[in-house]
């Protein structure tokens, strides 16, 4: 929040900006019904998406205007949103793309919803089935582009084009690329994300033409499974290689520019665990019953803050992570629970 000054008045205040730390544990907990493995939070509505992997099928709403006191607006099940691996949204904050798995490790599909009218109730519009996916299915949105990158399997990477969102949608198959593990992210300096096939590494795909994604070298021994981007940098924490920023300038020769190894076994990764960027801070659930948080303010050297006991009671692989506000919304893989924890600020 910003404060007026005025003519001859006090300076204006600063917006707070996060610490690392936790300035309360659990703010509220709601029990989700299922295993969760997607989250994402609408984009100017007080509203979370949750994607269940487990019967029964669906998206779970919830609405988080008061973070102490969520409530459960229940399930969408219209399309075939069955382990749901991963919910995008697009760039004008309209339709909500699920990614999901409903069949076989050969098969997949996105169902499409209107989030536009009512954001509280999405209107399915249709399912594509056109689409290829393996177990860790993994899926980013092109940063100015409206094209959807998936993990495809089999050393193949769907791109999908959602500029019409409410007509078929067009999907091209890459072949040759390796297979993303848990987590995917974009900038405009490009595609990156782990090698499921390749502890440690994090494969990088020139996506200048964003139809057409070109595998460009490799960087190794860099993290488990997630990886985030933000301008020319990524980022990876992992209990391995600690926490690692890359400068992606060059996609054709990354170079690492910072790294923090202290305590780094503090950090660990769980069953489809999701890293999320907010101020200069990195946020990763652990896999248990904790969240780690690095300072990335300088690149060059980045802090890894430790780890935050957020609840032994309800968390036991807390696993995906969502911003809004003032407070980190937390998903539990195994006790299918979610918590509001409200976020230290300087």
């Amino acid at each position: 929040m910003v404060a007026s000054g005025g003519q001859g008045g006090s300076p204006p205040t600063p917006d707070p900006k996060f610490n690392g730390t936790i300035d309360s544990t659990l703010g509220g907990v709601l029990a989700i019904g299922q295993t969760p493995t997607a989250l994402i939070a609408h984009k100017t509505e007080p509203y979370l998406y949750i994607g269940l992997n487990t019967d029964p099928q669906g998206i779970q709403i919830i609405d988080i205007s008061d973070p102490s006191n969520m409530v459960n607006l229940g399930r969408v099940t219209a399309g075939t949103p069955y382990k749901c691996k991963e919910l995008i949204i697009s760039h004008d904050g309209n339709y909500l793309f699920a990614i999901n798995q409903p069949g076989a490790d050969s098969e997949g599909c996105v169902d499409v919803y209107d989030i536009f009218g009512n954001p509280s109730i999405p209107n399915h519009i249709m399912t594509n089935t056109n689409l290829y996916y393996k177990y860790h299915a993994s899926a980013a949105i092109h940063p100015t582009e409206d094209y959807i990158y998936t993990g495809g399997g089999n050393s193949r990477l769907n791109v999908v084009n959602i500029s019409n969102p409410t007509q078929a949608l067009p999907r091209t198959l890459k072949t040759a690329l390796p297979d993303p593990d848990n987590q995917m992210t974009c900038s405009a300096y490009g595609l990156f994300y782990a090698d499921e096939g390749v502890a440690g590494r994090i494969r990088n795909l020139d996506i200048s033409d964003a139809t057409n994604p070109v595998a460009r070298a490799s960087t190794n021994s860099v993290c488990q499974n997630t990886v985030i981007a933000r301008d020319q940098y990524y980022y990876t924490m992992s209990p391995d290689y600690g926490v690692m920023v890359h400068d992606a300038t060059d996609i054709d020769n990354i170079v690492l520019v910072g790294s923090d190894v202290t305590n780094k076994a503090d950090i660990g990764v769980g069953l489809f665990t999701k890293m999320r960027i907010a101020d200069d801070i990195l946020f990763q659930p652990n896999g248990a019953d904790s969240l780690c948080t690095a300072d990335v303010s300088d690149p060059a050297n980045p802090v890894f803050l430790g780890k935050q006991t957020l609840s032994t009671t309800y968390f036991s692989t807390a696993n995906l992570i969502a911003i809004v506000g003032e407070n980190a919304f937390v998903t539990n893989y195994t006790n299918n629970t979610l918590a509001a924890i409200k976020l230290g600020t300087t």
